[in-house]
């Protein structure tokens, strides 16, 4: 994320003041690490630092970083220029599964507080467009899981940036890997996916269908994670030529890069960028 700024501040010119806006913050772990790798640097002066989450603000956050308690998908931030990451944000958005009927007609699932499931009404007119668009089903009681509200959330986040770069990281799928992903955890336990307010519910975004949701003057490019931390790979030098505490720091960090860029593993999620002014 420090490389992706730098090279966002580059190509915006350097201005005064460049937001950088992580979309469900979590702790804010992210921006904090990010801001003490720049203390004493010219852009640390430059950058307008802020979370947005629904918890509240993480009582040692430095004070250097902005927080907002708020719904994301309801209240994106204001005109902004610079960086705006959502990690593993737009699988928490909520998405409606359909089921199609003995009839052939496509019906929204209703579950109630313990996980009992009925079918209720029949698709609106944008989730029958959706579906014929992304995830068609063709048999009785095949379901898909419905991702518009995700489109929705990545357009109107793309929308509030005026020059600079938006990015998703995420568990996803394109239309050639479509399957059914909802989960529920609970202190990162795999549970029945009930809403009874005790639990993460979660389900892959599709991909493919946010991306041709980006506004039309973004340019948009979709990657997965093992390509896009290609360049921070590193190598390991030369055990004769570097002490003992260098070579082992750095076997650490390629162990680490090959951690993340496993293709079973975190490699396998998707980047999605979008590219504006």
């Amino acid at each position: 994320m420090l490389a992706l700024l730098a090279d966002v501040d580059l190509r915006l010119g350097s201005p005064s003041i460049i937001d950088v806006i992580d979309i469900g913050a979590g702790d804010g772990a992210l921006l904090r690490s990010m801001e003490s790798a720049l203390q004493g640097t010219r852009l640390c002066g430059r950058v307008r630092w802020t979370g947005v989450d629904v918890r509240p603000r993480p009582q040692d956050l430095p004070a250097a970083i902005d927080w907002h308690v708020r719904d994301a998908t309801a209240h994106l931030p204001d005109t902004v220029t610079g960086l705006v990451m959502a990690h593993e944000w737009l699988d928490e958005v909520p998405v409606d599964v359909i089921e199609r009927d003995a009839r052939g007609v496509d019906r929204v699932v209703l579950v109630d507080d313990f996980g009992g499931q009925a079918l209720g009404p029949e698709v609106a007119d944008d989730q029958r467009a959706w579906l014929a668009a992304w995830w068609p089903l063709a048999d009785v009681g095949e379901r898909a899981e419905i991702g518009l509200a995700r489109d929705r959330a990545w357009s109107r986040l793309c929308a509030g940036v005026a020059a600079g770069t938006i990015i998703a990281v995420d568990y996803g799928h394109v239309r050639s890997e479509r399957r059914l992903t909802l989960r529920a955890y609970r202190d990162g336990e795999l549970l029945d996916a009930i809403p009874d307010g005790l639990r993460n519910l979660t389900a892959h975004v599709a991909i493919d269908s946010c991306a041709a949701a980006s506004p039309p003057r973004a340019t948009v490019t979709v990657t997965r994670q093992a390509d896009a931390l290609a360049p921070l790979a590193g190598a390991l030098p030369d055990p004769a030529a570097v002490s003992a505490g260098d070579y082992a720091a750095a076997l650490s960090y390629v162990m680490e890069c090959r951690y993340v860029r496993a293709a079973k593993g975190l490699g396998g999620h998707y980047w999605l960028r979008a590219d504006v002014g």
